[in-house]
């Protein structure tokens, strides 16, 4: 039986980035180690960064909204290359679908080609802000609480500063609070 990591890597577009403040907020309060890029790597290697970061976590959570992979055709598109990399590296990858986004729309379907085709295979969470609370739950309880086998590898001691220093950055920022959707 393999061990429950609380660590994650949160894949988004910068479009998105209330969304996952919102999630790294909610993940963090429940204890879990959570990275994302929240202002840009201003120095240093930003792919070791990057790159060292989904090698050194359990779990990866991509962000997608109905316009989030319009860009993953392009081989140097950085989302897709943080999914490839969670991907060839085994992490338990959970894909969050935000603001109806469906892998079925045209627009999406034709950039999911070639490794990232494989990304429609993964149990995918599906995310209404006016449930979020709930939603997170059941990612916490459901998609984060599994047993692990693979090993992971620590990531540089870059990565790991980097990691500091986004996650202190991200802490500072204002609450993300439920909007009324009325």
């Amino acid at each position: 039986m393999g061990r429950i990591e609380k660590t994650v890597f949160l894949s988004y577009r910068r479009a998105n980035a209330s969304w996952a403040l919102a999630i790294f907020q909610n993940l963090t309060n429940h204890g879990y180690d959570v990275f994302f890029d929240f202002n840009g790597i201003a120095s240093g290697d930003f792919e070791q960064a990057i790159l060292g970061n989904i090698n050194a976590r359990a779990h990866f959570l991509v962000l997608l909204t109905p316009s989030s992979l319009s860009r993953c055709s392009e081989p140097g598109d950085w989302l897709r290359r943080e999914i490839e990399t969670a991907m060839s590296v085994q992490r338990n990858i959970v894909p969050l679908m935000l603001e109806g986004f469906d892998f079925d729309a045209p627009e999406n379907a034709s950039q999911l080609m070639g490794s990232l085709a494989g990304l429609r295979r993964y149990n995918a969470l599906r995310v209404y802000a006016e449930y979020f609370s709930e939603a997170m739950g059941h990612l916490r309880e459901r998609y984060l609480n599994v047993p692990l086998d693979a090993v992971l590898h620590p990531g540089s001691l870059f990565a790991q500063q980097e990691a500091k220093n986004q996650q202190a950055a991200a802490r500072i920022a204002p609450a993300i609070e439920k909007k009324n959707s009325r």
